[in-house]
């Protein structure tokens, strides 16, 4: 060790960089818009959507109502074709998971 300059060690131990203090982080919150407009398939005109959701006072418990109206939707023939789906504000401001979704027969024609 006679070699080596005063202050530096060779072990790997010793030489560690120094502890950096992390920035905490907030746990990002989603609103229950958000997670409705990632599911809707026609994605036109999200802000006035979302000042429909807000106007409404649309949650949580609408949230679900209208997720599993859409997975019965998204499953019919009707909204196989992009001019059947309404926009965000319409399909809002009208409730329209408050109505029986189309349906899903095989039978069904467009």
């Amino acid at each position: 060790m006679g070699d080596q300059p005063v202050g530096i060690s060779s072990s790997p131990l010793q030489a560690s960089p120094p502890i950096m203090r992390q920035k905490k982080l907030q746990p990002e919150v989603i609103s229950s818009f958000d997670i409705f407009w990632d599911n809707f398939p026609k994605k036109d005109g999200k802000k006035k959507a979302k000042e429909i959701w807000n106007s409404n006072r649309l949650g949580a418990k609408d949230l679900v109502k209208i997720l599993s109206w859409l997975d019965r939707a998204l499953a019919s023939p009707l909204w196989q074709h992009p001019r059947n789906i309404p926009d965000g504000c319409r399909f809002l401001r009208g409730r329209t998971w408050e109505y029986p979704a189309p349906p899903i027969d095989d039978n069904w024609h467009a």
